[in-house]
């Protein structure tokens, strides 16, 4: 979520995208997308961030290259050694994916955005496989730290931080599990917690969404008695009451606001209005919205299947009413406004340091990294977290 910086003014919140407060994944995606299928070089994004998928391979495309490319339309076949590259790419997503990628698969497809849709079906097999990961193995008898998914994305975004924490550190990822509301979720999430690390000290943290869940496991396993050392929010935003006495109005108005950024940035209608979409259940909303921004021709399967994922992600968020906890709670708050073109929801507004945590949280401490939402937990600013979160960790080893 993407709070205001907490050691000055609230940035201003423009008109734009709906549920890029929650998610690691924007239009650049859906503007490479169509711009692709067109045959045409897509227009630049309004602002820098991406879905896991393209995070992961626009990562190793600089770990390779030594240069950062301007964007996921950038082609293989544009470079000085091509196949050599294609290699390293497959051999890093082997690697992070844990499932085999041939090099001259990437080849054929060529451009970085055709290798993240590649990368995005591979992790869309990954949640085939259960929604518990081991990320770092680490050393035995370690307190592992417990990874909550971010909305929409995968945990595959946590790999930077992981790069720079302890080797001996084990860490464990959870996906996405069925259930609409936090608390379902956290239902299901306890035993695989408990699974994955049968006594305390609990270590929980979770960048955005992922913070919210984090949160939310964490309660609960104090309130089950249970030993827990630290959760820890990167840059969640507990989200303002709603204004609106009519929250489907509300809802509608978000998802026109929505539908309004994607017609900007494609030059494309959606067929959608708001006398259509207020008498709706929230959820009824989501499922129109999405339905008709793939009809315009906007969406390709996978892209489609996270931005739905992001709107569900963002409707559990705002309807959760966290607990109050006790425990030690450390907030990573990104302290820059948005990229350019995009903007967070009202709800999300707040001028508050604490993002809403204080009154939950005595023991809140709050850690401003100079960053904004979508790349907090991205190179170099995820050295801030990084190095505080494992001094925290070697306190109690």
């Amino acid at each position: 979520m993407a709070p205001p910086g907490p050691l000055g003014p609230a940035p201003r919140a423009e008109p734009g995208l709906a549920a890029a407060v929650l998610r690691a994944v924007t239009l650049a995606d859906l503007n490479r997308d169509l711009a692709l299928r067109q045959g045409e070089s897509p227009r630049p994004a309004r602002g820098r961030a991406w879905d896991a998928a393209d995070r992961l391979v626009l990562r190793l495309w600089a770990a390779h290259t030594g240069s950062e490319p301007s964007g996921t339309h950038v082609l293989l076949s544009g470079t000085d050694r091509p196949a050599r590259l294609a290699r390293l790419l497959a051999d890093g997503l082997t690697a992070e994916l844990d499932t085999p990628v041939d090099a001259a698969d990437l080849l054929q497809h060529d451009s970085l955005a055709a290798v993240a849709d590649v990368a995005r079906a591979v992790l869309d097999t990954r949640e085939e496989r259960g929604p518990v990961h081991v990320l770092a193995r680490g050393t035995a008898g370690v307190a592992p730290l417990l990874l909550l998914h971010p909305g929409g994305s995968t945990c595959t975004v946590y790999r930077p931080l992981l790069e720079r924490l302890p080797e001996a550190l084990p860490c464990v990822g959870f996906e996405r599990v069925p259930g609409g509301s936090v608390a379902e979720r956290v239902d299901r999430l306890l035993p695989l917690v408990r699974e994955a690390q049968r006594d305390g000290p609990y270590r929980l943290a979770g960048w955005s969404f992922g913070g919210t869940l984090a949160y939310g496991v964490a309660a609960r396993l104090a309130e089950e008695g249970a030993d827990v050392d630290l959760v820890a929010l990167i840059d969640t935003t507990l989200p303002l009451p709603e204004p609106d006495l009519d929250p489907r109005a509300s809802s509608a108005r978000r998802f026109l606001r929505f539908t309004g950024y994607v017609e900007g940035t494609y030059g494309r209608a959606v067929r959608l209005g708001h006398d259509e979409l207020a008498p709706l259940p929230e959820e009824e909303q989501i499922e129109l919205t999405v339905r008709r921004v793939a009809e315009a021709g906007l969406l390709g399967p996978g892209v489609l299947r996270h931005q739905r994922q992001s709107f569900l992600d963002t409707l559990a968020a705002e309807r959760a009413v966290p607990p109050p906890y006790d425990g030690r709670v450390v907030l990573y708050r990104a302290t820059e406004p948005y990229a350019a073109g995009l903007a967070m929801e009202p709800r999300y507004s707040r001028t508050d340091a604490a993002a809403g945590w204080a009154d939950l949280c005595p023991r809140l401490e709050i850690v401003p990294v100079p960053a904004h939402h979508l790349s907090v937990v991205d190179p170099p600013h995820v050295d801030v977290i990084a190095r505080h979160l494992a001094g925290l960790l070697r306190q109690r080893g």
